[in-house]
This record gives structure tokens, C-alpha cells and sequence, in this order.
């Protein structure tokens, strides 16, 4: 039932750009607004007619009582595309190695391959309006579209809601809530984030956050920082790093990556 009810969502965003398709109307530069280098995911779509790609790469390391894991990701890529004004089609992949080895031996095993197909939408809800923040719905799923270590059985779906408020020119709040379903006989695992974004200047911008998920007697938090530096209007790289609160978190992780909208 609930594969039925994230489907009709993303089915939705289709309609309606498709719908507009063939008859959008040239719109001026918006600002370049990306869901990296944090978590949090932003409550802004992408402008009517555009197509934002968002790239990077990722060092995640956690040593455990038995053994060590390093995970590495490449090219960790989504798109998005302005299906009509406050509407977005997502579609996100990587290409990750997850190695396990015990400290001090030589031995070491090791999953890599492309991550399973995330297809989904953004919806933005509401505009910010005195304490009512600007706010986005977004639904994807997770299928398994080429064979690797990381191919799930099931899909995947996940709801997330985003909520932001600007407080000053320089200063603005993001904040996530959201649950995934990973397994069918399992309960949802509740993901939050709290992001506080600076703008140093007009193109350099600071962010610290804390994220985390708990659900199946598992709780991680984790806290994070980073730069942006935006080179052209429809061009950003970024650099992030952060490191985990609980035990069950990583130990901690550095990023970097580029981001850019394609003219219409």
C-alpha cells in the first residue's frame, strides 16, 4: 500500500510537467540553490525548465570492536529537473566501495558497485510567511536497477519534509524530517537535520548541522560543517567534513563536490 501511495506522488510531478512542457516561458536567473554539500535536503525547487546537476565524492571511516569499515563514494550524482514552477523530477546514483578490515591483518573484504535508482519529486507546500516556514515535500524510491553488492530485493520508498526560514540576508535555517522503509517487515527509520547556513560574503557561504536517524534499536547523530563557493551564477563547489556523536555513527567523513545548473 504505501509503494501504491509513493508512487501516485512522483506519478503526480510527471502529469504536471508534462503538462507544461512545450509551453514554458524564458525566466529569469534564479539563485542556485543545492541540496549539497549538507544533509538537509532544501525546501526550493529548481527553476521551471532547468536541469541541476549535483556531483561529488565522499571518505567515510568507522572502527568498530572487531573490525574497521571505509566506505568511498564516486561520483555521487543527483539530477533535477524543473518539471513546471515549485515541481522537480529527481533521479540519484553512485558508484561506492565499502571495505571491511581487521586492524593490524592484512585481510579485508570488500562490496563495491552502483547504488540502487532513486527516482522521486520535490513539491514545494508553502512560501515562508512570519513564522510559517518555506516548505517542500519529497518522495522517492530506491529499486535496484543494475546487478552489484549494494542490489536490494525491494524497493525502497522514503518521505522526507523540508522546512527552511530565512532570518536575515546572511542567515537562514533548514531542517529535515523523514522515514524509510528498508525492508518490508520492518518498522521506518526516522531521519532528522537541523542545517544553520551563513553567507560570509555573495559567493561564499559556511553551514554547520547536525543529523542523524533511530528506529530499530539503532540511534545515530552525527555533526557536520562545510564551505561553498560559487564561481558563476549556475556554477558551486563545495567541501564538507564531519564526524559522529554516537557510537553506532561513523567516526567521521570529508566531501567535496561541484554543482551546476544547465542553461535553458
Amino acid at each position: 500500500m504505501k509503494y501504491r501511495f509513493f508512487s501516485i506522488i512522483i506519478i503526480i510531478g510527471f502529469v504536471l510537467g508534462i503538462n507544461n512542457i512545450g509551453a514554458q516561458d524564458i525566466v529569469e536567473v534564479s539563485e542556485l540553490v543545492t541540496d549539497r554539500p549538507d544533509k538537509t535536503e532544501s525546501s526550493v525547487a529548481v527553476p521551471l525548465g532547468s536541469i541541476q546537476v549535483e556531483t561529488g565524492f565522499s571518505y567515510k571511516f568507522d572502527s568498530q570492536e572487531i573490525m574497521d569499515e571505509t566506505s568511498l563514494g564516486y561520483a555521487e550524482t543527483l539530477i533535477r529537473y524543473g518539471l513546471f514552477e515549485g515541481v522537480e523530477l529527481r533521479l540519484a546514483m553512485d558508484y561506492s566501495t565499502l571495505s571491511y578490515g581487521i586492524p593490524d591483518s592484512p585481510v579485508q573484504i570488500q562490496q563495491k558497485g552502483l547504488s540502487p535508482l532513486a527516482l522521486g519529486t520535490k513539491i514545494n507546500l508553502t512560501e515562508q510567511e512570519g513564522l510559517i516556514p518555506e516548505i517542500a515535500l519529497l518522495a522517492h524510491v530506491q529499486v535496484s536497477v543494475f546487478a552489484s553488492d549494494f542490489s536490494r530485493d525491494n524497493a525502497i520508498p522514503e518521505l522526507i519534509l523540508a522546512a527552511s526560514h530565512t532570518i536575515t540576508k546572511r542567515f537562514s535555517l533548514g531542517y529535515n524530517i523523514g522515514m524509510v522503509w528498508e525492508d518490508n517487515d520492518m518498522s521506518p527509520t526516522k531521519n532528522y537535520s537541523i542545517a544553520a547556513g551563513f553567507g560570509i560574503s555573495d559567493k561564499i557561504g559556511f553551514y554547520v548541522e547536525t543529523f542523524g536517524n533511530f528506529g530499530n534499536e539503532e540511534f545515530q547523530n552525527l555533526f557536520d560543517g562545510g564551505f561553498t563557493l560559487l564561481l558563476m551564477p549556475n556554477l558551486q563547489v563545495d567541501i564538507s567534513g564531519g564526524f559522529g556523536v554516537t557510537a553506532s555513527s561513523p567516526d567521521f567523513f570529508i566531501a567535496t563536490g561541484i554543482s551546476m545548473r544547465l542553461p535553458q
